[in-house]
């Protein structure tokens, strides 16, 4: 226990993920892969499309998106966080990622997108279950976390979808290109059930 005045040990161990390649995560017929040179067209073609340029608040060019890999796959070696390009038969289809990575508190964020063709057949939900159960599972995260615009009822969907339990509202928590929103948090713990789990 810890003592008063003291603080408390972290609850993951710095090199928990440096120490490891970033892992490929088979989820049904989706692969979760790391980002790599030739997914520089899809990323700028994703970024193109209104609404993930709209929830997303960024275009892309594709010296943006050779920077933007180039940042993601530091990231994991910083310990900061990692992303996931979602693929079905090879194609890129999504992306999902974890950021704001406390060590301390074993906590993170998870942020994603679909693009247009995919949307519809519950891609975003059950990549976020396959990255929830590595987190919780093989890291040992102790929480994760999703929010999202109170303008985006379908990202609610999601959330709720993959096993998220809504938590509140934070009024005027991110900017979006048409100003400040909303925001809708989610919360998912360790112990908590997961869809797919059998409790009985």
């Amino acid at each position: 226990m810890t003592q008063p005045g003291s603080t408390p040990e972290p609850v993951l161990s710095p090199g928990c993920l440096s120490a490891l390649e970033q892992p490929r995560l088979p989820v049904a017929e989706l692969t979760l892969r790391p980002w790599q040179p030739s997914d520089v067209a899809d990323l700028v073609r994703a970024y193109a499309d209104p609404d993930i340029r709209r929830w997303h608040a960024r275009s892309m060019t594709s010296a943006d998106a050779e920077s933007w890999i180039d940042h993601e796959l530091n990231r994991w070696g910083q310990e900061r966080g990692g992303s996931w390009a979602i693929t079905r038969e090879g194609l890129l289809v999504g992306r999902i990622g974890i950021g704001g990575v406390s060590l301390e508190e074993a906590r993170a964020g998870v942020t994603y997108w679909v693009l247009p063709e995919a949307r519809g057949r519950g891609v975003a939900a059950r990549a976020i279950g396959g990255v929830a159960d590595w987190a919780f599972d093989v890291v040992g995260f102790h929480r994760l976390e999703l929010d999202h615009s109170t303008q985006n009822p379908a990202s609610c969907r999601v959330a709720m979808k993959a096993g998220f339990v809504p938590e509140g509202t934070f009024r005027g928590r991110a900017m979006h290109l048409d100003g400040w929103h909303d925001m809708h948090m989610h919360g998912l713990l360790a112990d908590d059930a997961r869809p797919g789990e059998d409790h009985a």
